[in-house]
Parts: C-alpha cells; sequence; structure tokens
C-alpha cells in the first residue's frame, strides 16, 4: 500500500513539474515585442528623409511589426521575426524578399545617419506584397539575425527602413521603426 500511495505522489509530482516546465518552455518561445525606442530628434528626422530619398508615403499606407524569436530557453533572442503590413488596394514590388530591408545608426556627434552592414542578405529577386496583408501571414515575413549586423552598437537605437512600389500607382512606400535589439 505505501508503494503504490509513494508511486501515486512521485507521479503527481512529476506531472507538476513537467506542466510547470512545459509553460516556461512555451512563454519562452511566444514572441515579444522588442522594447521601441523612437530617435525623436527632428534634425536628426529630418537628415534621415535627405538619406532615404523621395518616398510618397511613410509610416501609412505601410508599417512594420517586429517580433523576436528566443532561440534557446531562458536565453536572449538573436534572431527577428519582420513582417510588413500593406494597408493599401495595391500589390507592392519590393526590390528583394527583406523587403528592401536597410538597417541605419544614428550618430549624435557627427550628426549623420549610417548604414548598418548586413553579413546576412535578402535575395536579390523582387518581391510582391499582396494589398491588405498583415504581420501575421507568415508568407510575408524576413527573419533578420542580429549577429548579421556587422559593426552595430546594439545597446543604441537602430532604425529599420523598408520600400517598396506600387504596382499599380508606381508609388514608393515607405516604413521604419526604431528600436533596440532585445538582451
Amino acid at each position: 500500500m505505501f508503494k503504490k500511495k509513494g508511486f501515486q505522489i512521485l507521479l503527481g509530482a512529476l506531472i507538476i513539474i513537467g506542466t510547470l516546465l512545459a509553460i516556461l518552455y512555451l512563454s519562452a518561445i511566444q514572441s515579444t515585442r522588442c522594447k521601441q525606442r523612437s530617435i525623436d530628434d527632428a534634425i536628426a528626422n529630418e537628415r534621415f528623409y535627405d538619406v532615404i530619398g523621395h518616398v510618397d508615403d511613410i509610416n501609412n499606407e505601410i508599417s512594420i511589426d517586429v517580433r523576436t524569436i528566443p532561440t534557446k530557453l531562458f536565453r536572449s533572442p538573436s534572431m527577428y521575426w519582420l513582417g510588413v503590413v500593406n494597408y493599401t488596394d495595391e500589390v507592392i514590388t519590393f526590390p528583394n524578399n527583406g523587403f528592401g530591408i536597410v538597417v541605419y545608426s544614428y550618430d549624435e556627434v557627427s550628426g549623420q545617419w549610417k548604414i548598418i552592414e548586413m553579413n546576412v542578405l535578402p535575395s536579390n529577386y523582387p518581391f510582391k506584397l499582396p494589398s491588405h496583408a498583415n504581420e501575421f501571414d507568415l508568407d510575408y515575413v524576413w527573419i533578420l539575425n542580429r549577429n548579421a549586423l556587422v559593426e552595430a552598437d546594439l545597446q543604441q537605437p537602430i532604425r529599420i527602413f523598408v520600400s517598396g512600389v506600387g504596382d499599380d500607382s508606381q508609388l514608393r512606400y515607405g516604413a521604419y521603426i526604431d528600436l533596440v535589439m532585445c538582451e
């Protein structure tokens, strides 16, 4: 009788521990938003628009959603899920499957935007984003590995910029988001 009762207690404890570990694991791999920290400097933003050139619409008709992808339990994420939302009624063509991504940092001392080089690049093939595509459609996301950002100070905000051209209107749509890479 004692052996049976002891086994039941042990089995119950193992089930509870297993359930708690499963909950911890699932919460660790669940997508979480990165810390957004805008670059509020008006002069910096004016200079940014000079750097990116003519854009007919910015952060209105398309937007970016960035989420983390933890790669191991209890470890800081190194992969970032970039989803682009297309609110327009037209298909937008991007220069590649990374939505034409360019990553910038702002040097407050020189007052200049610098492109952060990436050692992992999207394909060179045009990519079409359907109208009203949202960030939750996994066919329309790109994965950015923080280790792909060469010589970047990841403690400082970076600006991720994407742009593409509307197939019907030929308007250049762009979007950017400022964030500090999650730790």
